[in-house]
């Protein structure tokens, strides 16, 4: 093992993603009956993992990186886009997938955060304003809102 300028031993970091909740929390909702089950087998997981490591002398620390409340409405951005001929699918292996290079227009949404894609820069204001008025949209950030809310990366 390499060690530290000062002698010690580096410092290491294991990232572990358990992703046992998410799937089923995002599609049946945190309500579902099945929650329940999900719960304990996750908790029977992490259980063992921490007997796994602390018997090995790691440190162990749990995070959670956000919580899943119920949606009463969600708000389908490429459904509308598809219907407007800018969203583009494509089949493969019997299943629609999106099709983002053929594709005008499309949405990557996470829970109450969407990145829409306008390919065409003719259509970027009809795009804004569309989405703008559909119900349950808060607010449609442009270059100079972004900015404000620090979240201008070159990619976003």
């Amino acid at each position: 093992m390499r060690q530290n300028p000062d002698g010690s031993p580096p410092l290491t970091l294991s990232l572990i993603y358990l992703p046992h909740l998410d799937y089923n929390l995002q599609r049946l909702g945190p309500n579902d009956p099945a929650i329940a089950q999900d719960l304990r087998e996750i908790d029977r997981i992490v259980g063992d993992l921490i007997r796994f490591f602390e018997g090995r002398g790691v440190q162990v620390m749990l995070l959670s990186e956000y919580g899943i409340t119920p949606v009463n409405f969600p708000i389908h951005l490429n459904r509308r886009f598809r219907e407007e001929g800018w969203l583009v699918t494509r089949e493969e292996m019997g299943r629609q997938l999106l099709d983002c290079g053929a594709s005008k227009v499309f949405a990557v949404a996470d829970h109450q955060v969407a990145h829409i894609y306008v390919q065409d820069a003719a259509l970027l204001e009809k795009v804004r304003k569309m989405v703008a008025r559909m119900h349950g949209v808060a607010r449609v950030l442009d270059e100079a809102g972004k900015h404000e809310l620090g979240i201008d990366h070159a990619r976003a």
